[in-house]
């Protein structure tokens, strides 16, 4: 006898393709919402045929339904979470994510890129005293150290603070915040994440 079904995707539309290991009842229903005004946004549900919507999120919203509170940005499912909610009925999924990114986090990326910079990772910063602080980074392979290249590697206030003196790094921690960054477990070629999304500038 096989193992219970399972999936990698690399589009959340592709959820409806997905069958359920606990029930033929549960089915999974992928929309695309827009109206410019009120509301707008991508909504991922679970449904049972007998009991209804059991699990709804709705993703990238924006319109007049949505309100942030001031000084926050708006509070989104993560891919983990919403993973976590899928296998709980039974729906045992991966999600590629980097080979999904939206436009505008790729428009993002693209401009980085223009500015000289061709790494992009997550880089943890010793504070004197404080906590390991978690940035993103981009930077120039040429002016970092090379111990950048190891995605383990932990640098000093000193050394992080020197890179962005010479112009080698940028911490783009504020400016990217609206877009998810979970899946940058690595050091990225900018250009690699580009061409598996196959961008193209709009």
């Amino acid at each position: 006898m096989g193992g219970p079904l399972r999936y990698n995707i690399t589009d959340w539309h592709q959820l409806r393709d997905c069958l359920s290991n606990n029930s033929r009842d549960l089915r999974i229903v992928v929309s695309d919402i827009f109206n410019d005004d009120i509301l707008t946004g991508l909504r991922i549900q679970v449904v049972h045929q007998l009991y209804g919507p059991l699990f709804v999120c709705v993703l990238n919203a924006e319109g007049e339904l949505i309100t942030v509170p001031a000084g926050s940005e708006q509070i989104e499912f993560t891919t983990e979470r919403i993973l976590q909610e899928l296998a709980k009925y039974g729906f045992f999924v991966t999600y590629d994510e980097v080979k999904n990114l939206p436009q505008d986090q790729l428009d993002f990326l693209y401009t980085i890129m223009g500015l000289g910079y061709d790494k992009l990772r997550l880089l943890a910063v010793k504070g004197k005293g404080m906590p390991n602080m978690l940035h993103l980074m981009v930077f120039d392979v040429d002016k970092a150290p090379a111990s950048w290249l190891i995605n383990t590697h932990v640098a000093t206030f000193a050394e992080y603070t020197s890179v962005l003196q010479i112009g080698g790094a940028v911490n783009v921690s504020d400016k990217a915040k609206r877009w998810q960054w979970e899946w940058l477990d690595f050091v990225a070629n900018i250009s690699d994440i580009l061409e598996e999304n196959d961008y193209n500038r709009t």
